[in-house]
Formats: C-alpha cells, sequence, structure tokens
C-alpha cells in the first residue's frame, strides 16, 4: 500500500455557535438554552486536533459557521482554518482563510452582518485570500440558492456529506451534469462533524498520495489530485494523469464504475491495478466504487 494520507474538510468547533448563526436553533422557545448545550458538546479545535491525530488523520479543516476558528500554535500545521458561509441562501465553505467573509443575511432579525456580501461578493474576497471553495450540501434543508452561474465560480461541490443518501445522489447527478457542460469542477466530501457520538471524524475523507506540508495539501486540493472516501479501510483508488488506478484494500465484491461524457461503464470484476485507455473517453474521465448500493470511492475527473 502507498503512504497515502487522509484528511476531513468539514468540520465544526464550538465556535460554530456565535451571532451570525443559528446553530443549536430547533425549537421555538427554548433555543437559547439548546444552543448553550449544543455549544457546550461540540469541541474545541485542539480537541478536534487530538481527536483526529488518533483516528490517523493529516489535516483537518474546521469550517465553522460566518466565523474563523482560533487554531492552537501546536496544530497550525495540521488544522486549516475555514469558514462555512452562508446563511437564507445555502453553504459554501472557504478553506484556509485567515479574514472572516460575512453572509448575505443574519440568521437572527436582530443580529444582521454589517457588511453583507452575496456570493459573487464573498467569492471575491476569498479569492483574495488565496482560498479553496466549495459549494455545501445543495440539496439539504439549506439548499443552494443562488443561480447556476455561481457553480463556475467555485473550486468544488461537495456530493458526499455525512451518510449517504438521496440528497447525496442528487448532488452527484448534479455534479456530473456540470461536468457535461464542461465545466470543470471537482467533487468534495466532507463529515460536517459537529458533535462526538452523531458524527465521525474519520468519515466522508479524502485521501490523497503521500503529502508531506499544508502547503503541498493545498496544493493538490486545488489541483483535484485526490479521491473522496467513506473511511480508511474503504476500497479506494486515486486516477493519475496518465489514467492508471490501482485499488487500494481491495476486495472481490466491488464494483468499478468508468464515467466520462454522456458515457457509464460498469465493471463488475474489477482487477485490483490497471490503466484506462484515453481514446475511449471525451472531455474527462473518473472512476467510482460501489459496494452494492454503497458508494465506497469517487474519484476527482481527469481532464483531456
Amino acid at each position: 500500500m502507498k503512504n497515502n494520507i487522509f484528511a476531513q474538510i468539514h468540520a465544526h468547533s464550538r465556535y460554530s455557535v456565535n451571532d451570525m448563526s443559528g446553530e443549536g436553533v430547533m425549537h421555538r422557545y427554548v433555543w437559547p438554552l439548546e444552543r448553550q448545550i449544543i455549544k457546550y458538546l461540540m469541541l474545541t479545535p485542539e480537541k478536534i486536533a487530538i481527536e483526529s491525530k488518533k483516528l490517523g488523520l493529516s489535516f483537518v479543516a474546521i469550517t465553522d459557521h460566518n466565523t474563523i476558528p482560533e487554531i492552537p500554535e501546536n496544530f497550525e500545521e495540521f488544522l486549516i482554518p475555514g469558514e462555512e458561509w452562508g446563511q437564507k441562501k445555502g453553504h459554501a465553505n472557504f478553506i484556509n482563510i485567515k479574514k472572516v467573509i460575512e453572509p448575505e443575511a443574519g440568521f437572527f432579525r436582530k443580529k444582521q452582518p454589517r457588511n453583507p456580501n452575496s456570493f459573487k461578493e464573498a467569492v471575491k474576497l476569498a479569492r483574495e485570500q488565496n482560498s479553496f471553495i466549495t459549494i455545501n450540501h445543495p440539496f439539504k434543508r439549506d439548499a443552494w440558492l443562488w443561480d447556476f452561474e455561481t457553480f463556475k465560480m467555485a473550486d468544488a461541490i461537495e456530493i458526499w456529506n455525512g451518510p449517504w443518501n438521496d440528497e447525496n445522489r442528487k448532488a452527484l447527478e448534479l455534479w456530473q451534469i456540470l461536468l457535461e457542460q464542461g465545466i470543470k469542477i471537482l467533487g468534495v466530501t466532507g463529515n460536517d462533524f459537529h458533535v462526538k457520538h452523531l458524527f465521525n471524524l474519520d468519515e466522508s475523507l479524502l485521501v490523497m498520495e503521500e503529502t508531506k506540508s499544508k502547503n503541498e495539501f493545498l496544493n493538490k486540493l486545488r489541483n483535484g489530485r485526490y479521491s473522496l472516501v467513506k473511511n480508511k479501510k474503504t476500497s479506494y483508488t486515486i486516477l493519475s494523469d496518465d489514467l492508471e488506478y490501482h485499488i487500494e484494500n481491495y476486495h472481490e465484491n466491488i464494483e468499478m464504475r468508468i464515467i466520462s461524457h454522456k458515457m457509464t461503464k460498469v465493471i463488475n470484476k474489477v482487477e485490483e491495478e490497471g490503466k484506462l485507455n484515453k481514446n475511449d473517453f471525451k472531455y474527462f474521465v473518473r472512476v467510482e466504487i460501489w459496494e452494492k448500493s454503497q458508494p465506497l470511492c469517487f474519484s476527482n475527473p481527469v481532464f483531456f
């Protein structure tokens, strides 16, 4: 097995409970108490780092709601500061960011941002900070309501948020539509971790070849040189630029789906390693690994 590394890029610390977020608001009359309980249950960035290291992760992005977490000095190379931006029209992650970008509106009527930003304005500010931008869980309750053109502004779309469900399936279908329209957008996953026992830091991960520094990790992230995996024990592959693949944690019960422009090829008897023929595909190619009805891995596309 190669010395691949795993990362979690959608996790929340207790800083997510703040004036610009509705974190913990579930019931009409007792929400102030709920928010305090949620804040108490959520972990500090330091505790997230300690838990993640125990689980064998190499990097974690903490993307708190409309704020930026305070990263302890001893974990600056391990934790990546981020912001989950947005309020009423959907959420986006700005990964590797140091200055807060205010959302388009506040959650509470009496607590509104001083400098509200549309998504287009927020992207401009995030680009100035060299941030990696993802549009998050577009079909959850807090669905993406900005116009279709906004997908062209992002680096990636979150197609796998937590356990696989119909919302994720719709996001996967949308990703394919975007790719077939010539939009070179990457896919990402994240656990959307909030509290222990209900969420798992070591589920819905990114995997990439050995990466020794945070800057190297961020560069590979921007270049799409990673795959999305269910967890570290999952069968997965990282499709190389020359279309070679090797399936880690291989077993015989998996299915490979090779997907390109207007084309899907399903392979039930999967070889542990191989090479795809570029001439068989148009514009791009990516691969998926499934077991029964559950996905195990999505590679990012290789574009031609």
